[in-house]
């Protein structure tokens, strides 16, 4: 993904992947005035009343996600979390 300059700011997506990474980064990383990002704001104005969307909205709210390098995969060994 690249940003081209100019007046009228440009993405240029390297694959189709991208998008979806774009909207899942300013989804959580982008802050609004008080520290919230839009997740979070969504939750406490809006929310949701079917009871599987609220436990999905939960996750969401309490998630972190980010870029990772792996630097062992560790053969027939479950995920105890993150390290």
């Amino acid at each position: 993904m690249a940003l081209k300059p100019g007046p009228k700011h440009l993405m240029v997506f390297d694959s189709d992947d991208d998008p979806s990474i774009f909207v899942d980064f300013a989804m959580y990383e982008i802050r609004q005035r008080d520290g919230k990002n839009i997740v979070q704001r969504y939750a406490e104005e809006k929310g949701v009343a079917d009871a599987i969307e609220r436990e999905l909205l939960a996750a969401m709210v309490q998630a972190h996600p980010g870029l990772y390098t792996v630097r062992q995969i560790l053969r027939d060994k479950g995920q105890t979390g993150a390290v």
